[in-house]
């Protein structure tokens, strides 16, 4: 879950994973934050697999408002929602638009590590991208060894450069030159990034 408060706006984000192992999301949530560990995900997730049966919308809905009624200890009931029929729609927007640019998303982000990984016809590659304040501060790889000279140069060059897909065209164009005959290698490896970061 995301939560965001602004002026009279309330912005919550929740994600109900479905069938998940927790071992894989410990896995890709370690990446980023070495304090997460599978226990702390057991108890930090809530599991609704013991109905014997698929959940109908309503009924999701229900057990959730319950839930959160519970731990905040709300009595929902005699709880009043007023639904404004005319709400501010430039501010709203300038808000949710604040909330998806990449100066908040990346920009205003503490230090992370982004891993990413993927298989190519010419080998498989994985990332390991530290990123500070939105900016690459180094690129840890692991890929063929025919393609090592490319990669450590991938990984200096990009150090600097903000964490977005504008910074992949131009770090790859900046090797093309010099790794002509790795060319197509290069162009996929610029696709596959700008797609995993856009």
């Amino acid at each position: 879950t995301a939560l965001s408060e602004n002026n009279h706006y309330l912005f919550f984000h929740s994600t109900i994973r479905v069938n998940t192992s927790l071992t894989d999301i410990s896995q890709y949530m370690n990446s980023r934050y070495s304090i997460l560990n599978h226990k702390d995900l057991e108890r930090a997730y809530t599991s609704i697999n013991h109905h014997t049966r698929p959940l109908e919308h309503n009924e999701l809905s229900r057990y959730i408002s319950d839930s959160i009624a519970t731990t905040l200890n709300l009595d929902a009931e005699n709880t009043i929602i007023q639904n404004n029929q005319h709400p501010d729609w430039v501010e709203f927007s300038a808000n949710f638009y604040r909330l998806k640019s990449w100066d908040w998303n990346y920009g205003q982000s503490p230090s992370f590590i982004e891993s990413l990984d993927t298989s190519f016809s010419w080998g498989n590659v994985e990332l390991k991208l530290n990123i500070d304040e939105g900016v690459i501060t180094n690129i840890y790889y692991d890929a063929p060894i025919a393609y090592h000279d490319m990669m450590n140069d991938f990984s200096q060059t990009a150090i600097g450069y903000p964490f977005n897909a504008k910074s992949m065209i131009s770090i790859v164009c900046g090797l093309l030159l010099k790794h002509s005959e790795h060319y197509d290698a290069l162009m996929e490896v610029s696709e596959w990034l700008q797609q995993e970061i856009a």
